[in-house]
């Protein structure tokens, strides 16, 4: 005759191993299910037509020591508010602007760092500060949700659909901070959006280098990107025109912001390809005069349009939901 004692403890350790065998195997679907398509990544690339290594310049150069020790030591969050505190100048920073812009990006990296989309992404400031020209490329790349499907489709599951928006963001000279994306994906969640680190300013971004770029984003996520809308702000707002100059049928539109055209290639823009000049009315890089002679200039191109902003250079965080609200217009009404 089995003993009770012995009976029971038998029994115990079958369901201890039931569960713990239910246990595995959930986790173990888990890890084989295909992942939330929604999310950041941070993704290399081969190339040879990085941007340049940078260079301090004017004001910079007495900052920079300073700068390549916090790239080392300091998270970018930190790096940037102390950087705004206690050297503002050397930015190019006006002092009245410290205390409304600090605020504003600690709280945007507060955000950041509660968001399950940036999770693990680290800063490409390191890269965009290299004493060296790089020898790879670096890029954020933010993947919306996939709309379920009604039709039958070869396409994986976890993917965007292949008419969904997408867009290029360059960013300006700084380089190409976390909250770029994260403030581009909080504006367009439906898009999927390619931030491209381009040295220390958008203005060095290539076609040359934007092949290469394409080709990652194929390899890494399986999308094809063509015919992009091209989004820049200041140094990489201009970049954005040199661009389209550059390359009149790559991009099925541009809006830059705290930028205007350079004369040099105000007569090479295509004529019928949308671009919105979204203007700071408080803008300090550039005079009302300069706007309204520039809009005069561009009369010519009837899909070009100007519009008045609220705020100054920095009017894409100080004033979000301004910038939110104008972006969604251009891009999805």
């Amino acid at each position: 005759m089995i003993d009770e004692h012995l009976l029971c403890t038998l029994r115990y350790s079958m369901n201890t191993r039931w569960i713990s065998l239910g246990f595995s195997l959930l986790f173990s679907i888990a890890l084989s299910a295909p992942a939330s398509a929604q999310h950041v990544t941070s993704i290399s690339f081969p190339t040879k037509h990085a941007g340049p290594a940078y260079q301090p310049r004017g004001k910079e150069i007495a900052f920079a020591p300073l700068l390549q020790a916090g790239l080392k030591m300091l998270p970018e969050d930190k790096l940037i508010i102390s950087a705004l505190t206690f050297s503002p100048v050397a930015l190019g920073i006006e002092p009245e602007l410290v205390i409304p812009l600090s605020a504003t990006l600690s709280n945007a990296y507060q955000q950041i760092a509660m968001d399950p989309d940036m999770a693990g992404i680290e800063s490409a400031l390191p890269y965009c500060f290299s004493d060296r020209r790089p020898e790879s490329g670096h890029a954020f790349v933010y993947l919306p949700k996939a709309k379920p499907s009604k039709q039958p489709t070869n396409q994986p599951s976890n993917q965007p659909a292949k008419d969904t928006r997408v867009i290029l963001f360059l960013h300006g000279y700084g380089g190409n901070f976390l909250w770029y994306v994260h403030q581009m994906k909080s504006i367009c969640p439906e898009a999927v959006i390619v931030v491209p680190s381009v040295s220390y300013s958008g203005w060095f971004c290539t076609g040359a280098y934007l092949r290469d770029l394409y080709a990652a984003v194929k390899k890494e996520h399986g999308i094809t990107i063509q015919k992009p809308w091209l989004v820049g702000i200041s140094a990489g707002g201009k970049g954005s025109f040199k661009l389209v100059s550059q390359h009149p049928n790559a991009f099925s539109g541009v809006i830059t912001m705290a930028s205007l055209c350079p004369r040099e290639f105000e007569t090479k823009l295509p004529k019928n390809l949308p671009i919105h000049v979204l203007v700071g009315v408080e803008e300090q890089g550039y005079s009302h005069k300069q706007v309204r002679d520039q809009r005069a200039r561009f009369q010519r191109l009837p899909e070009l349009r100007f519009s008045a902003m609220p705020g100054d250079h920095f009017s894409f965080m100080i004033e979000a939901e301004a910038s939110r609200k104008k972006i969604r217009h251009i891009l999805f009404e």
